[in-house]
């Protein structure tokens, strides 16, 4: 007879997992109770078997009948022969007798948690004949797989992976793969950021960690996952140097000089910048996460041009890469809410869904939300979607909303050093250095983050365009590539604001306004102004579009006893449906979202009161300018007039 103990590993109300370990600590098999409500139901699997068992009893007072363990015990006996009979008692004397206590034990343990934690409850009351404490605000939370947050006066950033570990419970112990992260806590004192705490944190069995006087909390999903998804992981090895203080020896620009050379391996880039820039974009993903938003890359060219070559040696380097061929819509988003991956996406059919939800990964708190149905009924969820992503496409994106989002670099085909592709392996030394800076060197990228933000408002980078290079040249910064980064992005950017398809719709109302101020002689203090509602743009919007694909055409009409001129569409096929497409899209809903884009909802003036009230646009001229630069609008009336000769009109 096998000697057998029966180890408990979760309890909750309604269901218990017990573990059965020999004499040695061998797992020898898996035993999971569900109590519902008129019965009973036991699974039970055996290591290594690919049969698992389920029995099901109807329970009295509470009480699983006999008969349940009995079937059981036959079962076992089967698998471990000579243990069914005594395994059968001891499961029938946890399941009816110890439940409740083993219940009650966890209940005590997660208060023990809570005193641990020592906090001072702000305001304590008794409510419907409960107490009701209240411990620290909850504003705040903690991806389990690690991110940047910044409290004011604290800073935390963390990282997470998964290790093999051991969990002793009052029963025994559990071996299993367990998700593990560190989390660095820094104080702002004096203007100085510096370490305040170091310490482990183990989302499966926590929900929080304490940071000063608050309480973070952990949120996301912790799923099982494969040994191949955690490749590019952080080693636990790191993050335990880490928490040790044990020195690196390599600093910020040594990693950036090890990634730019792992890029000229692998890869052949016309322009020699583009080694420093996608450089600054590796590094870049383990630091985006202290910016609003994050830039994607788009790798296009013709087949044979070394793409997909380019995708997987970028993101095998980048912070959790994980490259991936036709993610389903749901990958999008679920996997950045598991497990915070920077995505490698190759030759992808993308659905104009999927398509929106990376669009709206690009600002940081993005969430997808999801009506998932459960036993208590239909839960919404929200699903974090912002992530770095690195695609390669043969063309580069069509949709402008996803144009103004990415960094784009055309490829030619060309031989590189290298012939083999790479693996996850080859840049596992690199990787944990930057996972070790990441964690350990938050004051120095905060000031080169400042340093970014300066350097672009000196070159006259603004809005979406600064949102796109600032978190890149900030890693520059901190590799010691910022001149070529700079040289190349000021390039990029004079090239975007000359391409038509860049704020495509941003200039199509513009233009509209345009036409207004073409038309206007009301004058406040000396300078045009006009007053509208979306509405009022949709028409002119419409109008030019169908003058420019020549659909437009003036013909002469009988009014009032005169031969008058007058524009109206043609009436060709081609003609009367790209008017009813263009009506289709733009709706006065449309126009008003394009000019909250623009930055135009400071100059709503509310008119009316109650339910008459209207908010109108009151837009002087010289805001009108400013706004239209910042796109690379030039209105048709600068020619002749200015912000600073309107009051001559």
């Amino acid at each position: 007879m096998v000697p057998l103990r029966v180890v408990p590993s979760q309890v909750s109300e309604d269901s218990i997992t017990l573990h059965i370990v020999d004499d040695q600590g061998r797992y020898r098999a898996v035993v999971i109770v569900e109590r519902l409500r008129r019965k009973g139901r036991v699974g039970f699997r055996v290591v290594g078997q690919e049969r698992a068992s389920i029995v099901e009893c109807r329970i009295r007072d509470e009480v699983f009948e006999d008969g349940c363990f009995e079937e059981l015990g036959r079962v076992v006996e089967e698998f471990l022969p000579g243990a069914g009979r005594a395994l059968a008692d001891t499961l029938k004397e946890v399941v009816n007798r110890r439940w409740d206590e083993l219940l009650l034990a966890d209940k005590l343990k997660a208060e023990e948690r809570k005193l641990k934690e020592g906090l001072v409850p702000l305001h304590e009351e008794e409510v419907e004949g409960r107490v009701v404490r209240i411990l620290a605000s909850d504003g705040a939370y903690l991806s389990t797989y690690g991110s940047f947050v910044d409290l004011g006066d604290y800073v935390v950033v963390a990282e997470s992976t998964y290790a093999y570990t051991q969990v002793e419970t009052a029963s025994g112990s559990i071996e299993r793969i367990e998700p593990v992260g560190v989390a660095m806590v820094y104080r702002r004192e004096g203007g100085v950021l510096r370490l305040a705490d170091k310490k482990l944190y183990y989302p499966s069995i926590q929900i929080r960690l304490q940071v000063g006087d608050r309480l973070v909390r952990l949120r996301g999903e912790s799923r099982d996952v494969k040994p191949d998804l955690v490749s590019t992981f952080p080693d636990v090895a790191t993050l335990m140097r880490v928490v040790e203080g044990v020195p690196l020896g390599m600093g910020w620009v040594e990693v950036g000089e090890r990634v730019a050379s792992n890029l000229r391996d692998y890869v052949v880039f016309e322009d020699d910048r583009l080694y420093d820039v996608v450089a600054s974009y590796v590094v870049m993903t383990y630091v985006y996460d202290v910016f609003t938003a994050v830039p994607f890359l788009w790798l296009h060219g013709p087949p044979g041009s070394g793409k997909t070559r380019t995708n997987m040696t970028v993101t095998y380097m980048c912070r959790r890469g994980l490259f991936v061929a036709d993610p389903s819509d749901a990958t999008l988003y679920r996997m950045v809410e598991s497990v915070g991956p920077t995505l490698g996406i190759d030759e992808s059919i993308l659905t104009e869904k999927g398509k929106r939800i990376l669009a709206a990964g690009y600002k940081r708190g993005a969430v997808v939300p999801r009506a998932e149905p459960t036993k208590g009924g239909i839960v919404l969820k929200f699903f974090e979607a912002t992530a770095p992503r690195v695609f390669s496409f043969e063309n580069p994106p069509q949709e402008d909303y996803l144009l103004q989002r990415c960094i784009t670099v055309s490829m030619l085909k060309a031989r590189p050093r290298k012939f083999m592709d790479p693996l996850p392996s080859d840049f596992k030394e690199v990787r944990e250095a930057l996972y070790y800076l990441r964690l350990t060197a938050v004051p120095q990228v905060l000031d080169a983050r400042d340093r970014a933000l300066k350097l672009l408002e000196d070159s006259g980078v603004w809005g979406r365009e600064a949102e796109i290079w600032a978190p890149m040249l900030t890693a520059a910064i901190l590799i010691g590539r910022e001149k070529s980064v700079l040289d190349y992005l000021l390039e990029d950017i004079s090239r975007r604001r000359a391409n038509e398809l860049m704020y495509e719709e941003e200039k199509a109302v513009l233009a509209a306004i345009d036409s207004l101020f073409e038309e206007t002689t009301t004058l406040t203090g000396g300078e045009k102004v006009v007053t509208f509602m979306p509405k009022d743009l949709v028409r002119r919007i419409v109008d030019r579009s169908l003058e420019e694909e020549d659909c437009v055409e003036v013909v002469e009409e009988e009014r009032g006893g005169r031969t008058v001129e007058v524009e109206r569409v043609k009436e060709e096929p081609r003609c009367r449906e790209l008017e009813k497409e263009l009506e289709r899209k733009w709706k006065p809903q449309k126009v008003g979202l394009v000019l909250k884009n623009l930055g135009m909802d400071r100059f709503k003036k509310p008119k009316g009161k109650g339910r008459d009230v209207r908010r109108p646009y009151e837009l002087k001229y010289s805001d009108f300018v400013s706004i239209a630069k910042r796109y690379d609008y030039e209105p048709r009336t600068l020619t002749s007039e200015s912000p600073d000769d309107s009051n001559e009109h």
